[in-house]
């Protein structure tokens, strides 16, 4: 049987498991982290920049304000003094962008090619094609798509389109192409608009295959994309063959592990055994199946897993808590610190790329910053590429900082990793709403990483993401200021709606944090159906089997980054409070209890 049959024939389980298929926003959620190393209590000094650019800055601002007025003379005479500035070539593309229509097609070009590693010129080329499709200028946009790196697949339509319309379909449509188009199709999301001409004449010429179909669908279910995923299996022919065979060989892993999640929401620990043992040695080493698998044998056969669960206590990882609370043991926190010399720093700065990121975060300019952040990284050594992330967060440029760390694998940086930001706000909201303040640091450290400028796919936005529809009716419900949804860009506004729309869900859900955080990610509408169809679950294997991937995530690392925060802030941790705890697989035969008593 092949793979594609197998996932086809697999369909039906994972669509089972969602229960309700709406598409909901989308946020970046991390697996716990795998790696731990002993601690050091140094602590890293950073030196200030030896560089003064602070009258430049002013007349960079007034260049800015030249050309947000649609002064041109003015803005071009400002211009002409900023030469030396870091940032004259983001005025020079700004000053392009907006007077696009003035200027000649030769200057932008150049400029295009000039400075093909400048963030900015990214927008000016995306703004250049799109004024050139719009015209139709079909080989003016071929030409100007050729002159630099352009990513995005809209942009990549749009050239195949010029393409197409400069010869026939036929000449066109070379067997490349079509490989070319089949690869654009069958992805997990939808395409932009501009690849649907294509595909039009890619499906009217046979390249829309049974097998595609079922390769798109599959990766639809992967990334959570349930809408997609039935629009996908339409072109699939409903047959009993097709859609109910299992995988007998085991040879997919996303399919194996479902099916352990579907054995563990029948608390069938035989049939979860079976399926973690066809498990590759890698995968079935890593926190959850080591858990899983200590639960399940002594489930199966009454037998203590004491050993297991006690290696597994000494990760710092949400396994690792839920191992160590349940044998009554302390958390591993794993810290370690570091320190820099002031030469790693003063060599930093001499670069061009990170004098251009200071100045603009300066500018608060973040979205170019990480632009060149993201360029310059991995042209440093890993003590520069350290040294550059401690220096985004002495800028409290904390999301970086956290992103960094994630990169290098610093896991046990938590200096970097888990910044207390706005405590102040964070300790007044959450006590008025009677909520743990170290909860609402957790999902803001998830929703956001404290990028107070956060907005999602989905517009949430702000540290606690919070969608505009959601803020007004929390700001209505308990009497808080809120305006228009820029406002969500405001510290003090953001946290006090997200710590009240936070101690709404956990109302609404009777007190239970763990159902409030997953209705705080996938929304209440759903958790209520996932509590419809297995609330009778211990909590840890409802928290396993949550039908999307990112909510399970987020759900795990918010309760993993409250123990993280409550230890850091010096306030007694715990992963579960006790009405929790009561709610796990292990404390519901009382074999939990018998574990921690034999490690005393």
């Amino acid at each position: 049987m092949s793979v594609f049959s197998v996932r086809a024939s697999y369909l039906s389980l994972c669509i089972l498991m969602a229960t309700n298929t709406g598409a909901y926003a989308q946020t970046d959620a991390t697996p716990a982290d795998p790696q731990n190393v002993s601690a050091s209590t140094t602590t890293a000094k950073i030196p200030l920049p030896r560089y003064a650019l602070s009258d430049l800055r002013i007349s960079y601002q007034k260049a800015f304000t030249a050309i947000q007025q649609q002064d041109m003379t003015k803005a071009k005479s400002l211009l002409s003094n900023l030469q030396a500035y870091p940032l004259y070539p983001y005025a020079q593309a700004y000053y392009f962008n907006t007077f696009m229509q003035q200027v000649s097609a030769q200057e932008i070009e150049s400029f295009i090619k000039e400075y093909q590693d400048l963030p900015a010129r990214i927008s000016l080329h995306r703004k250049w094609l799109n004024t050139l499709a719009a015209r139709r200028d079909w080989q003016g946009y071929h030409d100007a798509y050729q002159l630099a790196d352009i990513a995005g697949t809209h942009y990549l339509c749009l050239d195949l389109q010029a393409q197409l319309n400069l010869t026939s379909a036929d000449t066109f449509l070379t067997s490349a192409k079509m490989q070319d188009l089949t690869s654009l199709w069958q992805v997990g999301h939808s395409q932009p608009d501009a690849c649907d001409p294509l595909f039009k004449i890619w499906k009217e010429k046979g390249g829309l295959t049974q097998v595609v179909a079922i390769q798109r669908t599959w990766k639809a279910i992967q990334e959570g994309n349930w809408r997609l995923a039935q629009y996908a299996s339409r072109f699939l022919p409903q047959t009993p063959q097709l859609m109910a065979k299992l995988d007998p060989k085991y040879q997919d892993l996303e399919l194996t592990e479902w099916r352990i999640r579907f054995a563990l929401s029948q608390q069938d620990w035989p049939q979860v055994l079976e399926h973690l043992a066809h498990l590759p040695k890698q995968e079935a080493h890593t926190d959850r199946w080591h858990y899983w698998s200590a639960v399940a044998q002594q489930k199966s056969t009454g037998a203590i897993q004491t050993k297991k669960l006690q290696a597994l206590a000494k990760k710092r990882s949400y396994y690792g808590f839920l191992a160590a609370q349940q044998l009554g043991q302390g958390f591993h926190l794993n810290q370690h610190l570091v320190t820099w010399s002031e030469d790693s720093f003063a060599h930093l700065y001499k670069k061009p790329s990170v004098q251009r990121i200071v100045e603009l975060i300066q500018q608060e300019e973040f979205y170019y910053a990480r632009l060149e952040w993201n360029r310059i990284f991995p042209t440093l050594s890993k003590n520069e590429q350290h040294a550059l992330a401690h220096l985004a967060k002495k800028y409290q440029w904390y999301t970086q900082a956290i992103i960094a760390a994630a990169r290098l694998q610093e896991w046990d940086d938590l200096n970097l990793r888990f910044p207390i930001e706005h405590q102040d706000l964070y300790s007044k909201f959450t006590d008025l709403h009677q909520i743990p303040m170290n909860w609402a640091l957790s999902i803001t450290r998830q929703e956001s990483a404290f990028n107070a400028k956060a907005r999602s796919h989905a517009n949430a936005k702000g540290l606690m993401q919070l969608l505009p529809k959601t803020a007004e009716q929390t700001a209505r419900q308990f009497n808080l200021p809120f305006n228009t949804s820029v406002d969500l860009y405001q510290p003090e506004i953001n946290i006090a709606l997200g710590s009240a729309y936070l101690a709404k869900m956990r109302a609404d859900f009777n007190g239970n944090r763990i159902y409030a955080t997953a209705a705080y990610n996938a929304g209440p509408h759903r958790v209520r159906a996932w509590l419809q169809e297995r609330g009778h679950l211990p909590l840890d294997i409802w928290i396993e089997v949550i039908p999307f991937r990112e909510t399970r995530h987020y759900v795990q690392n918010v309760l993993e980054y409250g123990v993280v925060y409550d230890l850091l802030t010096q306030q007694k941790a715990h992963l579960f409070d006790e009405a929790e705890l009561k709610l796990l697989a292990l404390q519901q035969t009382g074999q939990a209890e018998k574990t921690s008593t034999q490690t005393r």
